[in-house]
């Protein structure tokens, strides 16, 4: 491709004004501050190897007004400050599943907010204007806005403020964002309302440069009138939050009302506030890289923005980033021991793959870098900067990567039913839909709308052939066939009657992907397939068993009583429907356990059969559990449970078999005979294949399942000690 990167140059206010033709805000009213500026930029032609896109060699970046009445926000941003390590958790134990969590968090991360307390942020509480001083005077650097010296505004009520307090309203007072209650006071412990918020949040956005893909509030032009409660206002009111509602900043408390004078919550000023710094340039420390989508059609172009910030959120104006890809179902492969690149590694831009030169390209001034690409394929886009000759090490360059899907043409048409899950059989008079899906070599669904499918349906009633028919359908605008297909009953007086339906697809150089409940155009053919739609009449019979457990395995205690199992058996008839009042029998292999002699159970109104029991050993077992009907007619796919005990500190192992992995509760199983629990947090220390990678790479591969073995050294279960972790499919040694 050819990939293009811009910097991102911010003129001055006399620039601005010189481009306008004069002044750029109002001067002189409470309602109204800051000095706007404008995002331009200059898209540069880069050459590179991944594919090939055509782009006007010139390309103006402006965040310029909407002129559409459309009735929607018309000026979101395009990527978020609040990305990566910026949604990491801030460590409040009362936010914990709150609307606003993964907002508040941001705002912890940058040092906005420090909680009520160092573990509450109290969500629920309201927020006063000094509070909003402070948070605005924090979200100041990392959104790039230079802060006066503070200097005595004139206010005489902050007498009772600590001085960091004062020091802070008397900041935002001289930028403008606020000139108080009145010309003397500025009233701290006021609570503010969803008017002030607007007002502070929209004099703070005219005075941040615009970031990635954010909007220049200044240039803004509100072109909705979504509100209707705005009556009484002042105008400088109503045009900040009409321009915040056209950033994407404020929804409104309805789809027509903003409620001005309804208070706000700490959690709601989290949502306001993280959502404005989506416009600025407020990015994680480290190498930050964002894309205008999660999927991409190939052949269309690609915007991919790379910021880089030290540790206190400045720029690394000026340094040379390197960007290379790998593939994207196991980028690790694509290094060495030592954290080269060594296969399937593809330069972005640039003359030389993973390492630094001349040719690569510069930060802009505020530390963000565009590369414009047109991927071909999924792959994984990593992003690192350095000097010229320095060469990549993905064990010890701080970098950054971001996972981009390709939507690619249409390769083979899915087939999916509509049947229940254990069904074998419909009801005469029973309708099923059969969904014809085009989707891409990875299987993907492919929006390509006029993509005939042929369709050949052959009916048989009562073993006889009556009729075969052959349709043509084209697909829909999201690629998408949906066929209903039903069969009567045709003849009422009888009892024993079958229809079945055999059901062939014909594509023009695509292949089919046969997603049916009972595989019924598997392995199409001219001839009839072994397997067909049928329709009966027969009676309901038992004739699916299926064994559920609520969590595959418990730690046992060193001593009292042990933990409980709940297992669960579903019985289902011939047409999918549950079974009830029918006896089941439970048994395993663990005398310790549930134990060799069987259990019975009845099936209730929903068909399940539930059985919970005890186990108060400490000794270790793999538990294979087993459950059939009374009569002994239909059996279950056997399950395993795990008793799992802990490993003592100071353990280690090399390349031994995983048993099971739970990244949600940070837990690795293994050896199958005398189950052996780790447990792991983000301070240990995580490899692949000799690779150090972050705690996620490591969970996301051993959710994979495409590494088998586990080696671990040095493992504590105090806190902070750090345990080693590396996932291999090598056997070194069965223990050590």
């Amino acid at each position: 491709m050819y990939a293009y990167a811009t910097g991102l140059h911010y003129p001055s206010p006399d620039e601005v004004r010189a481009a306008f033709g004069g002044s750029v805000g109002v001067e002189g009213s409470d309602e109204e501050a800051g000095m706007g500026r404008i995002m331009t930029g200059i898209c540069r032609r880069w050459s590179a190897v991944l594919a090939m896109v055509m782009v006007a060699p010139l390309l103006a970046l402006t965040s310029g007004p909407a002129v559409a009445v459309d009735g929607k926000a018309d000026n979101l941003a395009s990527y978020t400050a609040c990305v990566a390590d910026a949604i990491a958790s801030a460590g409040f134990v009362d936010t914990l599943g709150h609307f606003a969590e993964e907002a508040i968090d941001c705002l912890g991360y940058y040092g906005i907010t420090l909680g009520t307390t160092p573990e509450r942020f109290s969500p629920n509480q309201p927020i006063t204007r000094w509070q909003m001083a402070l948070f605005l005077v924090r979200a100041a650097v990392p959104a790039g806005v230079e802060l006066p010296e503070p200097s005595d505004q004139g206010f005489e009520d902050l007498d009772r403020m600590a001085p960091f307090i004062r020091d802070a309203i008397n900041q935002v007072a001289a930028m403008g964002i606020t000139r108080g209650t009145s010309p003397t006071t500025f009233s701290p412990t006021l609570r503010m309302d969803r008017r002030s918020m607007a007002l502070f949040i929209y004099r703070f956005l005219r005075m941040a440069p615009p970031g990635p893909g954010g909007a220049d509030a200044t240039l803004i032009i509100p072109d909705d009138t979504v509100f209707e409660d705005l009556s009484g206002q002042s105008e400088d009111a109503v045009t900040a939050i009409r321009v915040i509602y056209e950033m994407g900043v404020t929804t409104g408390t309805t789809a027509t009302t903003f409620s001005p004078n309804r208070r706000v919550t700490r959690a709601q000023m989290a949502l306001f506030f993280t959502r404005a710094l989506a416009h600025t340039n407020a990015r994680p420390v480290g190498v930050t890289i964002q894309s205008d989508a999660d999927l991409v059609s190939a052949g269309d172009t690609l915007d991919v923005h790379i910021s880089i910030r030290n540790k206190s959120f400045g720029t690394r104006a000026g340094a040379l980033v390197d960007v290379f890809s790998t593939p994207a179902d196991d980028p690790y492969s694509s290094f060495g021991p030592d954290g080269a690149c060594l296969l399937g590694v593809e330069v972005a831009f640039g003359g030389r793959v993973c390492m630094i030169d001349r040719s690569d390209q510069r930060l802009d001034e505020s530390g963000n870098l565009l590369v414009v690409l047109e991927p071909t394929d999924n792959m994984l886009l990593w992003a690192w900067a350095g000097s010229v000759e320095e060469e990549f090490r993905v064990n010890s360059t701080t970098s950054g990567s971001i996972d981009i899907q390709v939507l690619k043409p249409a390769a083979a048409v899915r087939v999916r039913d509509d049947m229940r899950l254990t069904a074998t059989r419909l009801k005469l008079g029973d309708t099923v839909e059969v969904a014809f899906q085009l989707v891409d070599d990875d299987g993907r669904p492919v929006s390509e709308a006029g993509v005939g499918i042929q369709i050949v349906t052959t009916y048989e009633t009562n073993g006889v052939t009556d009729r075969t028919k052959i349709a043509t359908y084209r697909t829909d605008s999201e690629g998408l066939v949906v066929v209903p297909f039903r069969a009567t009953d045709p003849d009422r007086a009888a009892g024993n009657d079958s229809v079945t339906l055999d059901l062939d697809v014909v594509t023009q150089a695509l292949g089919v992907v046969d997603q049916t409940t009972l595989g019924v155009v598997a392995d199409d053919a001219d001839d009839r397939d072994d397997d067909v739609f049928t329709w009966s009449e027969e009676a309901p019979v038992a004739s699916t068993l299926r064994l559920r457990q609520s969590v595959a395995y418990h730690e046992i205690p060193e001593s009292g009583p042990g933990p409980v199992q709940l297992v669960r058996a579903i019985l289902t008839d011939q047409y999918g429907a549950q079974v009830t009042d029918a006896r089941i029998d439970f048994s395993s292999d663990d005398l310790l356990g549930l134990g060799t002699g069987p259990v019975s159970k009845n099936t209730d109104s929903s068909g399940v059969a539930a059985l919970r029991y005890r186990r108060d050993v400490s000794t270790p077992s793999s538990e294979l559990i087993s459950a059939e009907t009374s009569d002994g007619n239909v059996d279950a796919r056997p399950i395993y449970h795990y008793w799992a005990e802990p490993q003592p500190d100071r353990s280690s192992a090399l390349g031994i078999p995983v048993l099971l992995g739970d990244v949600r509760n940070n837990v690795i199983l293994y050896d199958a005979f005398s189950p052996k629990l780790l447990r792991y947090d983000a301070n240990d220390r995580f490899a692949i294949r000799d690779i150090v990678v972050t705690m996620s790479a490591f969970e996301e591969a051993l959710a994979s399942g495409d590494y088998k073995r586990l080696s671990y050294s040095r493992y504590s279960t105090e806190p902070g000690k750090t345990s080693s972790f590396e996932l291999t499919n090598t056997r070194i040694f069965d223990e050590a």
